[in-house]
C-alpha cells in the first residue's frame, strides 16, 4: 500500500514525515518546517512555520491524556490528528500494510529478519510461525538452545529459569512475563464479568457475574475467560425478554421464545440457572419442543406452490391423525418425516425431477440404510397417489468402472484443474473421485449429494455409500462445501 504526501500528492518512498496524522515528502517538509526555539521547552526543534507561537509537536500535547486508554502519566508514543497516544497504544495507530505471505492487511506487518537471514514484509502471526515454540513458556521465540529431546528453549527461560508470580506468588517459567497464566485468565474473566454485568438489567446482572465464576469453577479460568463471550448473548436475550414481560421467564417460555436448538447451544447457561433455582429443566418438555421445531422445519423445506410441499403436508396430516389416536408419538412423526424430506429433496437433483422407481433406486443406492425408514412413506405415496413404487430387495453391490485407471486419472486431474463452481461440475468431480480413488462405478443417473461428504474429528473426510465409508481428500471437501 503506497503512501502519498498530503500536500503535493507525491508518492513517498524513502522519506515520510508525519505531523498530526498527515504525511509530508522531503520537499514539503523543508518548506513547511524550520528550526525554531520552542516557547515551552526552549529547545531548538523543527516547528511548523504557520504557528505564530512556536511550539514543538511534543509540547503541544504535553499533559494531554491518551485518546485511547485515557492515561495521564505515560511514555509518549505518537501524535495523531485526534490527539496524543501513549507508547503501548501507539501500535494500534500504525498504518495497515499487506503481509507478503498471508496477504492480509494488518498493523503488525513490518520488515522482519527470518532465521535464514532473509528480510520479509510479514505480519506478526506469519513471523511467529517461522519461530520454534519454547518448551517451557510456550512462546514463539528464537531458540537459545535445544535440549536432549530436540525441544527449543528460549533465552529468557534459559537464563532466568522460573520466577514468582507478582499476584499469587507461585513459580512459573520466566519467559511468560511477570504474571502466571492462571492469574492472567482470572483477571481477564473478572474484567469481562464486570463489563457484561453493567450492560444487563437487574434480572441478569448479578446472575451473569455469578455464572462467570461458576463456569471457571466448573471448567477452569482458561476456558471461562475465552468462552464467556459465547454465552453472553444468551443472557442478553433472556434479559431483553424478561424486561418485556417484567419478570424472569419460565423454562417453557424460554423454549417457546428461543427454541430448544438455541438453548442446547447455550446449555451451560440453562444448567447454571437450574442450579440457581431460577429455572426448572423438564427433559420431556424439552424433547417435545425440539421435535415440534424439527417437524416445522421439515414442513417448510419446499416452496408452498410445489407439489412436494403438498405431498409432505399430506403425509404429515396422516401421521398426525395417527398421533391423535395415540398410536404414535411426536418423536415418531419427526423420525418418519426425516427420510421423506430427504427422498423428496433427492428427487430435485435428478434429471427428470420425478418421483419414480428409478429415483427411489438411485436414492437407496446412496442411502442404503434408509430402506426400513422410508417404507412407510413409499406405502403412503402408492396408496394416496396411485403410484407403483417398489423398494428393491436386492442389496447394493459395487462394480468396477468401465474406464481404465489411466483414463480415470486423466479425467480426475482435468476436473481438479477446472475447479468449476456449478453443481454439474462439482458432481462430475465427486463421481470421478469415487471411481478413480476407490475403483467403484457410480451407476448412471445416481446423484451424489455434495453435502454427503463428512469430516471426522481427526480431520479425515469421507462419504458413506452402500453402508461403507470411502475416503476423500480434504481438497474435495473444500471444493464441495465452497
Amino acid at each position: 500500500m503506497t503512501t502519498q504526501c498530503d500536500r503535493c500528492s507525491k508518492v513517498l518512498t524513502n522519506w515520510d514525515y508525519r505531523y498530526k496524522g498527515l504525511h509530508y515528502c522531503r520537499t514539503c517538509y523543508d518548506s513547511l518546517f524550520k528550526i525554531r526555539t520552542c516557547s515551552v521547552c526552549h529547545n531548538k526543534k523543527m516547528i511548523l512555520t504557520k504557528l505564530i507561537t512556536p511550539i514543538c509537536k511534543v509540547c503541544q500535547v504535553k499533559d494531554a491524556v491518551c485518546i485511547r486508554c485515557g492515561d495521564k502519566d505515560y511514555l509518549f508514543g505518537k501524535i495523531t490528528k485526534d490527539g496524543a497516544v501513549c507508547l503501548p497504544c501507539s501500535v494500534y495507530f500504525r498504518e495497515y500494510k499487506e503481509c507478503t505471505q498471508c496477504h492480509t492487511e494488518s498493523y503488525t506487518v513490518g520488515n522482519r529478519t527470518l532465521e535464514n537471514g532473509d528480510v520479509q514484509l510479514i505480519c506478526g502471526n506469519c513471523y511467529n510461525k517461522t519461530l520454534p515454540t519454547c518448551i517451557k513458556c510456550h512462546k514463539h521465540r528464537k531458540a537459545f538452545f535445544y535440549n536432549e529431546k530436540g525441544q527449543s528453549v528460549c533465552k529468557i527461560c534459559t537464563e532466568n529459569g522460573e520466577k514468582n508470580c507478582k499476584r499469587c506468588g507461585n513459580l512459573f517459567p520466566a519467559g511468560m512475563g511477570n504474571i502466571c497464566s492462571k492469574c492472567i485468565f482470572k483477571a481477564s474473566l473478572e474484567k469481562r464479568a464486570l463489563f457484561g454485568q453493567k450492560a444487563l438489567s437487574e434480572y441478569n446482572s448479578e446472575l451473569f457475574y455469578k455464572f462467570c465464576h461458576w463456569l471457571a469453577k466448573r471448567r477452569g479460568f482458561l476456558f471461562a475467560s475465552n468462552a464467556v463471550k459465547n454465552y453472553y448473548p444468551m443472557f442478553l436475550a433472556i434479559d431483553k425478554y424478561a424486561q418485556e414481560i417484567e419478570r424472569y421467564p419460565s423454562y417453557i417460555e424460554l423454549l417457546q421464545k428461543f427454541l430448544s436448538s438455541m438453548l442446547n447451544k447455550h446449555s451451560l447457561v440453562i444448567i447454571f440457572l437450574d442450579e440457581e433455582k431460577i429455572l426448572t429443566i423438564n427433559p420431556m418438555i424439552k424433547e417435545e419442543y425440539a421435535n415440534r421445531h424439527k417437524i416445522n422445519k421439515h414442513l417448510d423445506t419446499f416452496p408452498i406452490d410445489s407439489y412436494r410441499y403438498k405431498i409432505l403436508h399430506a403425509y404429515y396430516e396422516t401421521l398426525y391423525d395417527r398421533h391423535l389416536k395415540e398410536k404414535i408419538t411426536i418423536r415418531s412423526i419427526r423420525l418418519a418425516l426425516t427420510p421423506a424430506v430427504k427422498f423428496l429433496e433427492y428427487t430435485t437433483l435428478t434429471i427428470d425431477k420425478k418421483i419414480s422407481n428409478q429415483s427411489l433406486y438411485n436414492y437407496l443406492w446412496v442411502y442404503s440404510g434408509q430402506k426400513s425408514a422410508i417404507t412407510v412413506f413409499i406405502s403412503f405415496l402408492n396408496k394416496t397417489y396411485n403410484l407403483i413404487l417398489t423398494i428393491p430387495k436386492i442389496p447394493i453391490e459395487f462394480s468396477r468402472p468401465r474406464k481404465s485407471k489411466a483414463q480415470l486419472k486423466q479425467l480426475y486431474i482435468d476436473a481438479l484443474r477446472n475447479e468449476g463452481n456449478s453443481f454439474d461440475e462439482k458432481q462430475n468431480l465427486l463421481v470421478l473421485s469415487i471411481e478413480f480413488l476407490h475403483s467403484i462405478a457410480i451407476p448412471k443417473g445416481v446423484i451424489l449429494p455434495l453435502t454427503g461428504i463428512k469430516r471426522k474429528k481427526n480431520g479425515d473426510c469421507y462419504m458413506r455409500l452402500g453402508g461403507k465409508e470411502f475416503y476423500l481428500p480434504n481438497e474435495i471437501y473444500k471444493l464441495m462445501h465452497g
